[in-house]
């Protein structure tokens, strides 16, 4: 199994990546990618179905202990069941700082995490660095730098400058993925 950890600041084109590479058949033909689906108790924005599964906070406390990249982002909460994780395939994980620590914190210290994740499993962490976030409601210029400041703290096999995505910069993108994951 693998698992590609994408992050950025929220608004930062995670999401956008993630449907690239999913998309992308053709120029990744040899790779299967399954975009794990995670839990969340923040509202529905638009066409998410595909993304997330939406969770009262009341169920997302039922069933927090056994999730993984567990994460508070905005007054929301979010997570991944180990079901969506598929073998044989790449992993997409969107997360944050706090989400891929979490997941870290409890591959290498849960005891019966060799049962669940093989021994080979590999993580690629990619993070996306962009000036130019997308603007929503939601968020201050605060809580904006803040992501990035924790950010910084991760040290990614790949650092994305998306300051604008145009198809040749795109391409490049993918092709850094597909070696990584190729090795």
């Amino acid at each position: 199994m693998k698992i590609l950890f994408i992050c950025g600041a929220s608004g930062s084109g995670k999401d956008f990546l993630a449907k690239e590479l999913l998309n992308d058949k053709e120029y990744f033909k040899d790779i299967k990618f399954n975009k794990t689906r995670q839990v969340t108790t923040r509202k529905k924005r638009n066409d998410e179905d595909i993304w997330y599964d939406f969770l009262s906070k009341e169920k997302y406390n039922e069933i927090e202990n056994t999730l993984y990249a567990k994460t508070h982002f905005n007054g929301n909460y979010y997570g991944t069941p180990f079901k969506n994780f598929k073998k044989g395939e790449v992993n997409l994980l969107i997360v944050n700082y706090e989400g891929y620590n979490d997941f870290l914190d409890k591959f290498y210290n849960e005891e019966d995490i060799n049962i669940k994740f093989d021994k080979e499993t590999k993580f690629l962490l990619l993070r996306i660095e962009n000036d130019n976030l997308l603007k929503r409601k939601d968020r201050t210029i605060e809580t904006i730098n803040e992501e990035k400041e924790l950010l910084q703290k991760l040290n990614p096999e790949i650092i994305i400058k998306n300051n604008g995505i145009d198809p040749l910069n795109l391409f490049n993108i993918k092709k850094k993925i597909k070696n990584k994951l190729q090795l």
